[in-house]
Parts: structure tokens; sequence; C-alpha cells
């Protein structure tokens, strides 16, 4: 399978090596500590040929190379433990859905009735756990920015706007 991959399709191997590298470089220089979730090798498939050609893809590569580069500019590369809960806790309460499949995106908290989308929570999940083991950095736990997480988009001011507008007359129709 493999070779008949590599005849068909020579620049696929070369494209993987260059989305790994711009993805792994972007993740390194927007934050200043980097963290993952501890997954025990690489993912299992059923279907063995997808799971060979998956391997092939370079899972092991992007987390060795996330970590070369944070070690490289002095950023701290952290792995939360792996059977940590973090699309099943809730955000708000902390409450963890033990019995939630993997199927659901989303799904109210039982405890404060809050709607909850799984992989932005797990995300916020992450950056708590990684405040809260010791381990501050502003870029992490949001005190750089004002106390405002990272995610929450930055609303542009005026000169933005005019920028945006090329300096034209008419008002932006974001500052109405």
């Amino acid at each position: 399978m493999k070779g008949i991959l590599k005849k068909v399709y020579p620049w696929l191997g070369e494209v993987n090596s260059q989305a790994l590298q711009m993805a792994s470089r972007n993740l390194d220089t927007a934050y200043k500590k980097f963290f993952q979730r501890k997954e025990a090798g690489f993912p299992r498939f059923r279907n063995r040929k997808l799971a060979k050609s998956l391997c092939d893809a370079s899972f092991g590569f992007f987390r060795m190379r996330m970590e070369q580069k944070c070690r490289e500019r002095g950023k701290r590369f952290m792995l939360a433990p792996r059977f940590y809960a973090s699309s099943k806790t809730c955000n708000t309460c902390k409450t963890t859905y033990r019995n939630l499949p993997h199927s659901v995106r989303e799904w109210i908290c039982p405890s404060c009735g809050k709607l909850v989308e799984r992989d932005r929570n797990a995300s916020m999940n992450l950056r708590d756990w990684a405040c809260t083991r010791g381990l501050r950095e502003r870029s992490v736990c949001g005190d750089e920015h004002g106390g405002r997480p990272l995610f929450e988009p930055k609303k542009p001011d005026i000169v933005e706007a005019e920028i945006v507008l090329g300096n034209a007359f008419q008002e932006a129709p974001c500052l109405q």
C-alpha cells in the first residue's frame, strides 16, 4: 500500500511535511507555552491499511517537531495526563459528564445547564489545567492581555478600521 501511494501520489509526502512544519511554526509563535494531551502512541483504527497510512502522515513527527521548536525558543511544552477528561468536564462548574459518547459534539451540563461545545470546552479546560499547575505564564493564562482569554477576538478600533478601508471617507460597518 505504501509503495502504491508513493507511486500514484509522489507529492503527498512533501505536502504532509510542509503542512506540519507550517502548523507547528504557527502554534509555536502563537503561544509562549504549548501543551497537548498525552496519547498512547499512534491513534487506533479498525482499518489497518488506514492506520498504516495515517502513521505515515507523521503524527509522531508533529509532536517531536513542536517539542524541538519550543526548546529552541525557550518555551515550555506541556503534556496533559492521558486520561484527563478535558472535553467531558464543564468549564463553568467543573462537573464531569462520565458517559458522554465521542460522537456528541455539543451537550448540556447536567449540573449548571450550560450548553457546552465539546472542542472549545476542551481547549478552555486545558488552558485552565496549565494555569492551575503553578506554571503561570502570561500568554497561557491571559494575564498579558488584560485578563481576557486568548481566544476572544479583539474588536477593531478607529485607526484599524481606517487602515482596513484604505482611508476611505465612509464609516466602517463594525463601528456603527
